[in-house]
C-alpha cells in the first residue's frame, strides 16, 4: 500500500487499465448547508477517516466519547457541510432497529461530540444535523480533491509532477478507510467507493512514475500489487511495461502469461484487448514502448504504454537556508501550517514582530521540501526575501532572481517568471512583505492564477488581502503557570521556557535550569509574552546578569534587551528597532489610537476604545469629545491587521488587547506626544461610568452578565483607581470600587477594603453622597471578613450621613449591615432593637433587595427565638421577592435558611434540596455565598451518614475559598 509523504493527485490518463470509478453516492442527503459555514471553533480541526477514525486538533488527537458518538461523527463527515436529516441518522445508528428514545439519544450524541470537538461544529436545524467544517478538514474529501486537481491539471512534460501530486493525496491513507466502522452496513458502500479510488490513484501514481522514467524503482511495488489485487487488467499492464523497459522483455511476457492463466483458470476468459496488444509490442519490440506519446502525466502511447520522459532535471530543489540554531517547539504549530498549504494555495502568516513568523515558514518549508521527510513538491521549496526592499518595484526581481530569472530588457519580467512557473509543482516561500504589501499580493494574485501547481507561504504583519487567502495568527510560545511553586519538570515543558534555557547555554555554556532560577525564567517569559524574539534577546544578557536581575529590569525592556547577532536585520537586533519598525508601518491616525490604547490594562472592547481614545490626531490637546464610531473601528480594525492589536471573540463581543511589550512602547509614545494626562483621565472617566452601571446590574436578572463584565475589566478597573488615586479623583475612583457586591462576586474582599480605605482618606469628593456610599460598603466587607470594630465604625458614619442626605434606601442598607454585625457580636437584644427601626426606612425605601435583605434578617431573629414557622413564611416571602426581581444572588440567602430550617425540623433531604439549589445559583456568581452554602451542605450530608467522602469533599472546598477569601473559620448557621 502507498505510504509516500502527502502531496497533491495525478491526471486521468488516455485509457486506463480499470475501469471508471462509480460516483459518491448522496445517501439521503436533505439539503446542501449553504447556510452552515465553517464553524469558527472548527480552527485546525481534522477528521481522520481515512484508517481508524480520529480527530486532531492543531495536531493533538482530540479525545472522542464513545463508539455510538464516534459513528455519528462518522455519518456527518462522509457529508461534511450538508445537513443529513434526523430519521436517516438514526437508522444508520441502529441498523434499522432504534430504541424508543432515540431522538432523545441522538441529541445527547450530538451534545457529546460538541463538548468534544466545540459547540459550533455540529449545526442544528429543522432538517437534521450538519457538520460545520471546510471540507478539506476531512482526510476523505481532501483525497478527492487533491485526486480530482491532479487528473484536470495536464502537465505532459512534467510526469514528476503529478507523481508527487499523488503521493500527497495516498499519504493521507492510513489504513481501511472508517477502520473498525467499515463492515457496518452505513459505511459498506462508502469504504468500497474509496478503496476504488485510493487503487485508481495508486494506478494513476504507477503511471507517472513509468511516464517520468522511474520503471526499475516501481517492480517490486508493481508485483506486490498484483499479488493482492490479481485482477486489475491496469497494474498488470504497468508491471509488463516496466518489465520492458527495464531490459526484461523474457520476464514482462511471463508476467502477460501468467495473468493469462489466471483469468482462463479463475474467470474462463481471455485478456483485454489492450492487454493483447501490449504484449503483441512487447514480442515486437515496438519503438512506442520507450517512446513519448502525447499529453498527460500517464499519456499512453499507441501501444497503450506510459512513455518514458528524459530524466528528470538535477540540482537543488530549495533554496532555504540552513538553521544555525535548533527550533524550540512549535511541533503543533509546524504540522498546522502544513496542513494548511495542503489545503489551500495561498497561507499567509501573520503577528507582531519578533513573534517567529518566519522560522516558522522555514520550519514548515523544510518539511515539505524534505529535509525531515519526503519532499511534498516535486519542482520544491524556495524563499524569497523581502525585509531588505525599500521600494515595492523591488518585489518582481527580488522573487525573479530565486530562479536566476532576470529582465532582459524587454519589461516582461512577470511573464516570464508565470511562464516559468506554469508546469512547476513547488511551494514559494515570500518573508516580510508588510512593507511592500500591495505589489508582493499583486504579484501573489498574478503568479497563483499563471501557475495551478503554485503554492505560496508569506510572511506578513498584516495579511496581503489577496483573493483565496488564509491567515494564520503564530501565536505567542507557550508560557509557564503562573505559580510561585512550579517545579523545574513543570516549567521546562514550557516551549517559552526551553527556548530561554537553550539560547543561554548558548550564550554561557553551563546554563541550566534549576529550582533556584527557573521562577526567575518562567517570569522573564511571561513578561515578554512569550515572544521568541524578546525571549533570545534576554537569554543573552545571561553572560552578564542573572535571570532574576534579567527579570528585575524587564520595566526597562527597551534598554535591556538589545545586542542580538550581527548576522542578522538591523531591525531583530534589538527590541527597541523591531517595535521601531512596527511603528513606522502605521498611519498617523493609527499611531495616534495605538498611544491611547495604551492606558488600558488587561484589553478592551470596540465601545471602551471610542470612549477613551478622544477623536482624531490633531496638533495640541485632542478634542475632548470621542471620534465617529466607524473611525474607531477602521482604525481598530487595521491594527488588529498589523499585529499591534490582538482579537478574541469572547461571546457576542470582541475583546481586543496589546502585547506588554507593545504597550510599553506606546506609553513612550503617549508621554512623548503630551497626551497621557488627558487619556488617562478619559480611560477613569469610562471605568467609573462602566462601574456605575454596574451597581444597578449586579442586583438584577443580568447580574451574571455584568459579574463577568467587572470581572474583565478588572485589570482596567485596577489602573482607573490608581491614577484617581494619584490626581485626586476620589469621587470617580469610589463610583468604581464602592460597587455594593463587586468584592464578594470577585472574591477581592481584602483588594476591596484595601482601595476603599485608601480613597476615604484621600480629598473628599464633591458629592457628599460617594463619601457615604463608600463607608457603607467597606464596612460590610469588613463585617464580611469579621473585622467588626472597623465594621461598626464606618457603618454607623454612613448610616448618620444617609440619614442627613435624606438617603432612605442607603440607609436601609447601613442600618441591615449594623444588623448583621450585631449577630455576628452575638448582640441578640442589639439586633432586636435595630431591627425595630428597620420596617421604618424600609417604607420609605424603593430598593426591593434591600427589603427583602430586611426580612432575611428578620428570619434570622426569628430563628433565634425558636419560630421557625415564623421564619420559613419571612424566608419564603423574601425568596419570592429576589425571584420577582430576578436576583439570583439575594436568592442564595433565603434558600440557605430555608435550609437551615428544614435542617432544624429533621427534613435531610428537603434540606439538601434547598442548600443544593442554593449553591448551584452562587457557584457562578459569589464566591463568599458558595463558601456558606458548602459549610452547610456539608452538615446536612454529615447528618444523613452517606458517603463521608462527600463531606470531606465539600469541607475541603470550603476550606479553601474561606483561605482565598480571607475569611476567619465559621460554624454553619452561624453569622
Amino acid at each position: 500500500m502507498e505510504t509516500a509523504a502527502r502531496t497533491e493527485p495525478a491526471q486521468t490518463p488516455q485509457k486506463r487499465w480499470n475501469h471508471s470509478v462509480p460516483g459518491r453516492p448522496e445517501w439521503g442527503v436533505a439539503s446542501r448547508s449553504a447556510g452552515a459555514p465553517p464553524s469558527r471553533a472548527a480552527s485546525g480541526l481534522q477528521v481522520r477517516l481515512l484508517g481508524p477514525v480520529e480527530v486532531v486538533r492543531d495536531g493533538c488527537p482530540v479525545r472522542l466519547p464513545g463508539p455510538k458518538p464516534v459513528t455519528l461523527l462518522v455519518l456527518l463527515a462522509i457529508h461534511v457541510g450538508e445537513t443529513v436529516p434526523a430519521g436517516r441518522l438514526i437508522e444508520s445508528l441502529w441498523a434499522g432497529q432504534p430504541p424508543p428514545s432515540a431522538d432523545a439519544v441522538l441529541r445527547t450524541y450530538v451534545a457529546q461530540l460538541r463538548r468534544a470537538l466545540g459547540a459550533g461544529v455540529i449545526a442544528t436545524s429543522a432538517d437534521g444535523y450538519a457538520l460545520r467544517l471546510d471540507p478539506a478538514c476531512v482526510d476523505a474529501r481532501l483525497f478527492e480533491q487533491q485526486l480530482a486537481q491532479a487528473r484536470s491539471w495536464p502537465s505532459p512534460r512534467r510526469a514528476e509532477v503529478t507523481a508527487a501530486q499523488l503521493r500527497r493525496a495516498l499519504a493521507l491513507w492510513r489504513g481501511t478507510a472508517f477502520g473498525e466502522l467499515a463492515p457496518a452496513a452505513f459505511a459498506a458502500a462508502e469504504t468500497q467507493r474509496l478503496e476504488e479510488l485510493r487503487l485508481a490513484a495508486l494506478e494513476d501514481r504507477l503511471d507517472a512514475d513509468l511516464a517520468a522514467g522511474r520503471h526499475a524503482t516501481v517492480i517490486a511495488e508493481l508485483r506486490q500489487l498484483v499479488t493482492e489485487q490479481p485482477l486489475r487488467d491496469r497494474l498488470r499492464g504497468q508491471l509488463i511495461v516496466a518489465l520492458y523497459r527495464s531490459g526484461r522483455p523474457a520476464e514482462a511476457l511471463d508476467a502477460y502469461q501468467d495473468y493469462r492463466r489466471l483469468l482462463r483458470d479463475e474467470l474462463g476468459v481471455e485478456p483485454s484487448p489492450v492487454l493483447r496488444q501490449l504484449q503483441r509490442a512487447v514480442l515486437a519490440h515496438d519503438p512506442s514502448l520507450g517512446l513519448p506519446a502525447g499529453p498527460g502525466p500517464a499519456g499512453l502511447g499507441p501501444a497503450g504504454l506510459a512513455p518514458a520522459p528524459p530524466a528528470p532535471p538535477a540540482g537543488r530543489r530549495d533554496n532555504l537556508p540552513t538553521a544555525i540554531s535548533s527550533f524550540v517547539g512549535r511541533a503543533a504549530e509546524t504540522s498546522e501550517v502544513t496542513g494548511l498549504v495542503d489545503r489551500h494555495r495561498l497561507v499567509t502568516l501573520t503577528g507582531a514582530g519578533g513573534c517567529g513568523k518566519t522560522r516558522l515558514a522555514l520550519e514548515a518549508g523544510a518539511r515539505r521540501a524534505g529535509r525531515h521527510a519526503d519532499g511534498l513538491h516535486a519542482d520544491g521549496v524556495w524563499l524569497a526575501e523581502l525585509a531588505a526592499l525599500t521600494r515595492p518595484e523591488h518585489v518582481l526581481p527580488t522573487v525573479a532572481a530565486v530562479w536566476g530569472l532576470q529582465d532582459q530588457g524587454t519589461g516582461q519580467l512577470a511573464d516570464r517568471v508565470a511562464d516559468y512557473l506554469a508546469d512547476r509543482d513547488l511551494l514559494l516561500i515570500i518573508d516580510n512583505c508588510e512593507h511592500v504589501l500591495a505589489a508582493a499580493a499583486g504579484l501573489i494574485r498574478t503568479l497563483l492564477r499563471a501557475a495551478p501547481l503554485l503554492r505560496v507561504l508569506a510572511t506578513s504583519r498584516e495579511p496581503l488581502g489577496a483573493e483565496g487567502e488564509v491567515c494564520w495568527l503564530v501565536p505567542s510560545l507557550g508560557l509557564p503557570a503562573d505559580d510561585e511553586g512550579l517545579a523545574v519538570a513543570e516549567a521546562a515543558g514550557a516551549d517559552a521556557v526551553r527556548l530561554f534555557a537553550e539560547r543561554a547555554a548558548q550564550a554561557r555554556p553551563g546554563f541550566a535550569l534549576t529550582a533556584g532560577n527557573a521562577a526567575a525564567v518562567s517570569e522573564i517569559c511571561r513578561r515578554l509574552d512569550g515572544i521568541p524574539l524578546a525571549i533570545e534577546l534576554a537569554a543573552a544578557r545571561v553572560r552578564a546578569l542573572t535571570p532574576q536581575e534579567i527579570a528585575g529590569r524587564l520595566d526597562e525592556r527597551f534598554t535591556l534587551l538589545s545586542g542580538g547577532p550581527r548576522a542578522v536585520l538591523p531591525r531583530h537586533r534589538t527590541l527597541r528597532a523591531l517595535t521601531d519598525w512596527s511603528w513606522d508601518l502605521l498611519t498617523p491616525p493609527e499611531r495616534a489610537l495605538c498611544r491611547r490604547l495604551a492606558v488600558f490594562a488587561g484589553g478592551f472592547t470596540l465601545a471602551a476604545a471610542e470612549a477613551v481614545s478622544g477623536g482624531p490626531p490633531a496638533a495640541g490637546p485632542p478634542p475632548a469629545g470621542p471620534p465617529p464610531a466607524g473611525d474607531v473601528l477602521a482604525h481598530v480594525t487595521a491594527l488588529v491587521e498589523k499585529s499591534l492589536l490582538t482579537a478574541e471573540p469572547q461571546g457576542e463581543t470582541t475583546r481586543y488587547g496589546m502585547l506588554e511589550t507593545i504597550r510599553q512602547y506606546a506609553r513612550e509614545q503617549l508621554a512623548a506626544a503630551g497626551e497621557e494626562h488627558a487619556t488617562r483621565d478619559r480611560h477613569l472617566t469610562w471605568a467609573a461610568g462602566l462601574y456605575g452601571a454596574a451597581e444597578a446590574g449586579l442586583t438584577g436578572p443580568g447580574q451574571e452578565a455584568w459579574a463577568a463584565t467587572c470581572g474583565a475589566e478588572l485589570d482596567n478597573a485596577r489602573a482607573g483607581l490608581a491614577w484617581a488615586l494619584q490626581t485626586g479623583r476620589t469621587g470617580d475612583g469610589m463610583r468604581i470600587a464602592s460597587v455594593s457586591r463587586l468584592w464578594q462576586f470577585l472574591g477581592l474582599l481584602t483588594e476591596g477594603r484595601d482601595w476603599l480605605d485608601r480613597l476615604l482618606v484621600g480629598p473628599a469628593p464633591a458629592d457628599p453622597r460617594r463619601r457615604a456610599w463608600a463607608m457603607n460598603v467597606v464596612g460590610y466587607l469588613a463585617c464580611l471578613q469579621r473585622d467588626l470594630p472597623a465594621a461598626r465604625a464606618y457603618l454607623e458614619q454612613a448610616l448618620a450621613q444617609h440619614t442627613e442626605l435624606g438617603q432612605p434606601s442607603e440607609a436601609l442598607r447601613a442600618l441591615n449591615s449594623l444588623i448583621c454585625v450585631a449577630f455576628a457580636e452575638e448582640d441578640l437584644p442589639g439586633a432586636r432593637r435595630l431591627l425595630a427601626g428597620a420596617p421604618d426606612w424600609a417604607r420609605r425605601s424603593g430598593n426591593s433587595s434591600e427589603r427583602a435583605r430586611t426580612m432575611m434578617l428578620a428570619c434570622r431573629l426569628a430563628i433565634k427565638d425558636g419560630g421557625t414557622e415564623l421564619a420559613e413564611a419571612v424566608a419564603r416571602e423574601s425568596l419570592a421577592t429576589y425571584q420577582r426581581k430576578g436576583d439570583k444572588h439575594g436568592m442564595t440567602s433565603p434558600l440557605e435558611f430555608l435550609g437551615e430550617i428544614a435542617y432544624r425540623q429533621g427534613d435531610l433531604p428537603a434540606a439538601r434540596g434547598h442548600l443544593e439549589e442554593g449553591l448551584a445559583l452562587a457557584r457562578v456568581i459569589c464566591k463568599v455565598c458558595t463558601q456558606n452554602l458548602l459549610a452547610e451542605l456539608a452538615e446536612v450530608a454529615a447528618a444523613e451518614g452517606g458517603d463521608p467522602a462527600e463531606v470531606t469533599s465539600l469541607r475541603a472546598e470550603r476550606d479553601r475559598l474561606q483561605v482565598e477569601l480571607g475569611l476567619p473559620p465559621r460554624d454553619p448557621w452561624t453569622d
